[in-house]
């Protein structure tokens, strides 16, 4: 519990966690070199922090301060929709020989925890917002020809999915 209760004192003015730093999300995705990438591997492990952020808080239904960690960081990705779901960025997002570092690899699992929040709180915007990461994900996968023939079915079915179980609450 005494670990939970030092994360709060982690968390970044925007609402994520980065031991690189403060980053400026709003600078092209920094993925000419992957040793020293900031964005993608902050994304990845922001995205699964979420998740353990929400199962905490079912935890421990009483600790305030966790819930409002894990809503701040729901909030960052909430905010993050305009930036990195843009279609107009495709080429930003595709570009490089690593996929723009793992792009779809670290930025889209976060609608797993966003979901979860949803689920916890009851706040739409959270399930807005994974709904909206599974439409662009989907469309980047269509648009760009670049996941193999098994990927791209997996994410249809898993995204899809998403959309689907998104369209019955919303």
């Amino acid at each position: 519990m005494s670990l939970l209760a030092e994360l709060p004192k982690h968390q970044r003015p925007g609402g994520y966690f980065a031991a690189s730093g403060l980053i400026d999300w709003q600078k092209p995705i920094d993925h000419k070199d992957i040793y020293k990438s900031t964005m993608m591997p902050a994304l990845w492990g922001n995205a699964r922090l979420l998740c353990g952020l929400v199962e905490a808080s079912r935890a421990f239904p009483d600790d305030a301060p966790l819930l409002a960690t894990a809503r701040r960081l729901g909030d960052f990705y909430v905010g993050l929709i305009p930036r990195f779901a843009d279609p107009a960025r495709m080429s930003e997002y595709t570009g490089g020989d690593t996929y723009a570092a793992g792009y779809v690899t670290c930025y889209f699992p976060a609608m797993e925890g966003l979901v979860k929040l949803h689920t916890l709180t009851g706040e739409r915007k959270y399930l807005k917002a994974a709904v909206t990461m599974a439409a662009s994900v989907i469309a980047i996968c269509y648009a760009t020809r670049r996941a193999s023939t098994a990927l791209e079915i997996h994410m249809r079915k898993r995204y899809g999915a998403v959309l689907f179980m998104a369209s019955l609450v919303l």
